[in-house]
This record gives C-alpha cells, sequence and structure tokens, in this order.
C-alpha cells in the first residue's frame, strides 16, 4: 500500500529566509525517495522565486481536492502556535525555532498546546539546542532532529588571499546591536582609529540566493549578532564560503561556533565584537596566517553539515513517523 502524502505548509511571501527555503528541501528530498510530497501555498501558481527550484507545490485549492485526512500528514511551522490545530488530520510540527515557538502564545495560556494535542504526530527540529528546549516543555513529545545541509558548489570555499575588503551582516537579526557596531567601527574610521576606512559594508536583506553566495565569497567578514536562533543558518554558509565569522557565544550557533573556527564574544559586548573586528582587519591583507588557519577549521565545521547528512536525516525522521501510522 502506498504510503500517506506529505504536505508542507509555506507561508505565501518571498522575503528570503532559511526557513521557508527548508521546507522546499524537504520536499525535494521525499520526492526524490519514493514518497508523494507537496508545498503547500495558499494562493493558486505561487512558489518561491529567490532561489532556483522545481518544487513540487500546489494552492489551497488543489490541496483540498487531493487530501485525504485519514491517511495523508500536514507539516506546520511552528510560529502558527495555536492556529496549527485549525488544519485537519495528522501533523508534524517543523521547529525551526524554539524561540518563535513559544512566542506566538503571547502572555497568556492558550486552551491547548499544539504538542499536547493527539492529532501531532511528531516535531522537527534543526538542532539539539531545539531539542533541548522542547523535550523540558514537553517531555512525551516526539522529536526528530533533522539537519541543514550546505551545498559546496553552491557556497565554494575561498583562502583569504581571494577576499575583499568587505564586511557582511544580517541586520534583521538583533539590528539595533548591529548598528552600535556599523556606527563605532566608522566612526573609529573617520579618526583613523582604525583601518576600516576603505571597507565596504554589505547589509544582507531581502536578497536572492545567488546575491548571497557572491557576498559570502567576496566578503572577510561575517558579522552575526542574534541571539534567538533555532540553528543559524547563515553562519554555517559563511563559514562554508571561506567568510570570517564573528559572533556571539550564544545558543545553537555554539553548536558548530567555537573558538577555533571564528570569533566569539559573550551576548551583548558590543565592544567586543568592535574590538575583534578591528584586530582582524589590521591583520589583512599582510600576514594572515593566524586567520587562514581559523578560516580553513570553519571549512572543516561547515563539511559536517552536508546535503547527504540532511537526506539521511531527513528519510529517517519520515520512516520512522509513517511506520507507526495506522491506515
Amino acid at each position: 500500500m502506498q504510503g500517506p502524502k506529505i504536505f508542507y505548509f509555506c507561508y505565501d511571501h518571498q522575503n528570503p529566509t532559511g526557513g521557508q527555503k527548508q521546507v522546499y528541501r524537504h520536499v525535494d528530498i521525499l520526492n526524490g525517495h519514493g514518497r508523494q510530497a507537496f508545498v503547500l501555498h495558499l494562493e493558486r501558481g505561487f512558489r518561491l522565486t529567490w532561489f532556483d527550484n522545481t518544487t513540487r507545490a500546489i494552492s489551497l485549492d488543489e490541496f483540498k481536492g487531493t487530501y485525504q485526512a485519514d491517511r495523508d500528514v500536514l507539516v506546520i511551522p511552528e510560529d502558527l502556535g495555536e492556529r496549527i490545530l485549525a488544519f485537519p488530520g495528522r501533523k508534524v510540527i517543523f521547529n525551526q525555532n524554539c524561540y518563535y515557538g513559544f512566542s506566538c502564545f503571547g502572555l497568556r495560556e492558550p486552551e491547548i498546546y499544539p504538542y499536547l494535542h493527539p492529532d501531532i504526530i511528531g516535531v522537527f527540529v534543526v538542532s539539539d539546542h531545539n531539542r533541548e528546549y522542547l523535550s523540558f516543555a514537553y517531555p512525551r513529545l516526539k522529536i526528530h532532529r533533522v539537519y541543514y545541509g550546505i551545498d559546496p558548489e553552491r557556497f565554494a570555499y575561498r583562502p583569504l588571499k581571494e577576499k575583499k575588503k568587505m564586511i557582511a551582516c544580517l541586520p534583521a537579526k538583533n539590528s539595533m546591536e548591529v548598528a552600535q557596531v556599523y556606527h563605532q567601527l566608522i566612526s573609529r574610521s573617520k579618526q583613523a582609529l582604525n583601518v576600516l576606512e576603505d571597507y565596504e559594508w554589505v547589509f544582507i536583506q531581502n536578497r536572492s540566493e545567488t546575491e548571497v553566495t557572491r557576498i559570502l565569497g567576496d566578503a572577510l567578514l561575517f558579522i552575526f549578532l542574534s541571539t534567538n536562533e533555532g540553528f543559524g543558518l547563515m553562519p554555517l554558509e559563511a563559514m562554508a564560503s571561506g567568510s570570517l565569522v564573528v559572533a556571539y557565544d550564544s545558543g545553537a550557533s555554539s553548536e558548530f561556533l567555537g573558538p577555533s573556527n571564528s570569533f566569539l564574544s559573550a551576548p551583548g559586548d558590543v565592544l567586543g565584537i568592535v574590538r575583534t573586528v578591528e584586530r582582524i582587519t589590521s591583520l589583512f591583507p599582510g600576514d594572515t596566517r593566524e586567520l587562514q588557519a581559523v578560516s580553513e577549521a570553519a571549512l572543516r565545521g561547515a563539511r559536517e553539515y552536508s546535503l547527504q547528512r540532511e537526506i539521511e536525516s531527513v528519510v529517517a525522521a519520515w520512516q520512522e513517523i509513517t511506520g507507526e501510522i495506522r491506515p
């Protein structure tokens, strides 16, 4: 008997987010391994276009004509909160950020936490940090760890000798402290207190995947100041691309960022980040042996998150989930 069809709900917007792309990745993986899987958008004909894909996508109207509530499975993002239960039938929650997964309830007690509802047959998490959060709140929950995979051809490694005097950062993540770091460094450069006068700053927002790969390939530094991450995909992409990551030592990102492969400061230590950037840029492009060693260690860390590891984790999770389903 053919297994259940699997539908991954995806928001109808073109704002580039790693979580949206991962939904498409899962559907591609499942279809490549004999499953019937679809991305579910609300609007007819909608699909994400900020990265290349030929992923199987359907609209809500099409979904209603093919979905069988007694057999099929819906995958719902964690940030829908109580609205997760508005979808029919058996469901898996794809929790890519435990912080969103709790904050979506606001400061009131919901009628029922979706994670405790019998329609929820499993939860995916993307880090051990997420797993720990959810396991503590819901100790009887069936949690499956899946991995992100980095494409080494798309995010191709470039050694420091090929890097430009460029600093990239993600302003949507902790914009207030990103602004503090930026203006501290710029104002000091105007006073000849650092060497950043001829550095280009690139703020990564509303960029296609092709643009992001170019930026990370060129950038000497990638600054990442988020402290509320379920994983933190872009720092890993920066590591794969040879950019030196300057970040806060916090949460899930600590699973792959460490003192040997990145430059870390305590959360909130803006001056620590500023001083680190000034020290790195003072060494570039002269004696970069220390920096190159960090870059190569980062590449080794990024390679642990291979596409094959991602595929195997997704396939294994679904084998376990669907193996327990009874028609």
